[in-house]
């Protein structure tokens, strides 16, 4: 795949600086782009196109689901694309991680991720678009979360499929919501 970038006005520092940051952007998400820093240069990202699968088969293809397929449990929702799955579907680290990466930042789009042990980490884009992330606790009838970047998230997300625990003290300050009873 090439892509190309750049400014309307023809700015060549500017148009430097775009790619760079496309560059980084994709390296964050794990690809390995080809681009010398040349602002006239599309950036080649070499890629093995396959067609995408959602839903249950997402996470198997070519074979019969197993009984434990994953780590997470994953629910989710994508009313911009008309995507979801409203029963937990299991998953591995990766395909969690490429759920909630492909969920449009709209609002209320929602992804719930759920460990062996029952924790959970959930969240909800809001208008902005800001990605709330929380973590229910029942016998506080309440949820603990915060406004989160996408890369938190996903680090929440490795730590609970990794360690079976969602680790909302990492964050740092966190608020707490008390559940409507109403």
């Amino acid at each position: 795949m090439y892509l190309s970038y750049g400014t309307f006005g023809g700015d060549e520092a500017a148009t430097t600086r775009i790619g760079e940051e496309v560059v980084a952007v994709l390296r964050r998400h794990g690809l390995a782009p080809d681009w010398n820093g040349d602002s006239g240069r599309r950036i080649e990202v070499p890629l093995t196109w396959r067609r995408r699968r959602f839903g249950r088969l997402a996470a198997w293809p070519g074979g019969p689901e197993p009984e434990n397929a994953g780590p997470l449990k994953v629910t989710y929702r994508d009313y911009a694309r008309g995507r979801g799955e409203d029963d937990a579907i299991p998953m591995p680290l990766a395909a969690a991680r490429r759920t909630l990466l492909d969920l449009t930042p709209r609002k209320g789009n929602f992804a719930t991720f759920e460990g062996r042990s029952g924790a959970i980490v959930q969240m909800i884009w809001e208008d902005g678009p800001r990605l709330w992330l929380e973590s229910p606790d029942v016998a506080t009838r309440s949820s603990r979360g915060r406004h989160v970047t996408p890369a938190e998230a996903e680090d929440l997300i490795r730590v609970l499929a990794e360690e079976d625990r969602a680790d909302l003290a990492r964050l740092g300050d966190i608020e707490v919501r008390p559940w409507s009873t109403g």
